[in-house]
């Protein structure tokens, strides 16, 4: 098992997701009620295909029901870790062995168990109240969850603001994660086998960069010391009337560069001041002693007061 954990919807989930098959997709590859193959497998894998040969995403449909779960996703996780006493983790996507077939659950739970957020239409979530059950449509996505992560259980949350919250355990199917594992499998030979043949042809091949995990060391924001540097280094770049690095506007980096947290955290004010233009104090802009004193000086005179 792979792990990544960028933050979902991000640029870097969108990039390690190209061409790799995905468990709210595996419903195009598997039938839902017996896992057998489906029908849709083929479409599905032109698809991934084009992926990786384009290196980007291809357009997909967002219903208002998915940027609505998106949205109120917060709420309902803690509202879920109030309701059982649990603690979640965030995590990005989540991949086998062979990066070519993966899930992104909206949180993991403990050691043992995966998390999926749903926001229904309120009569949706009035019969998810009523049946206390999924239907067999989703067993694709949580059943393929289970096989990618290894764990044993995943809780599907359906969340209605101002109506109790409903959650929906789904433990492990041995028996149909045994039959997706050889669908899975069946399908992947196939389009590495096509990979091959499209990289035989004119225009070919099509190397993909595989997504590497975030290092250890990201500060508190999500940010690794090396990126705050040169977020920190552009933000000296003082812009004038002439351009940057002329005699009339010289551009020195600064000498120490904070870390991510100091580059982030902190309000401007606080911040190591930037080169400025031209003025008396030997060409850079006043500090916060020498607005104090212009600040009481101006009290002390202030205009059309005849001294």
């Amino acid at each position: 098992m792979i792990r990544y954990d960028f933050a979902q919807r991000s640029e870097d989930w969108h990039r390690a997701r190209l061409g790799v098959a995905t468990s709210s997709e595996f419903h195009r590859i598997v039938t839902p009620a017996q896992g057998n193959l489906s029908k849709q497998a083929p479409a599905y894998m032109y698809a991934l295909l084009a992926e990786w040969m384009l290196g980007a995403p291809l357009p997909d449909y967002s219903s208002d029901f998915m940027e609505r779960s998106s949205k109120m996703e917060d709420e309902a996780v803690k509202a879920y870790e109030f309701e059982t006493d649990l603690k979640t983790e965030r995590v990005g996507f989540i991949t086998d062995d062979s990066g070519l077939v993966g899930c992104s659950p909206d949180r993991l739970v403990g050691d043992d168990g995966c998390l999926e957020i749903k926001c229904p239409a309120a009569n949706t979530h009035v019969g998810h109240m009523i049946e206390r059950k999924l239907d067999e449509k989703h067993a694709p996505q949580t059943q393929g969850q289970l096989l990618v992560t290894g764990r044993a259980w995943v809780d599907t949350v359906s969340f209605y603001p101002g109506l109790p919250i409903v959650i929906i355990r789904t433990s492990r199917r041995n028996d149909y994660i045994e039959a997706l594992s050889a669908a899975l499998d069946s399908f992947v030979r196939t389009m590495l086998k096509a990979r091959d043949a499209i990289n035989r042809l004119p225009g070919g091949p099509f190397p993909v960069t595989p997504p590497k995990p975030l290092p250890e060391d990201f500060g508190t924001f999500g940010i690794s010391d090396e990126d705050a540097t040169a977020i920190w280094n552009a933000r000296q770049i003082v812009t004038d009337s002439a351009p940057v690095g002329t005699p009339e506007s010289p551009v020195e980096p600064p000498a120490e560069p904070p870390s991510a947290e100091t580059t982030l955290g902190l309000p401007p004010i606080a911040q190591e001041p930037a080169q400025a233009q031209e003025s008396g104090n030997g060409g850079k802009r006043p500090g916060m002693d020498d607005l104090r004193r212009q600040m009481e000086a101006a009290k002390a005179h202030p205009r059309g007061r005849k001294g």
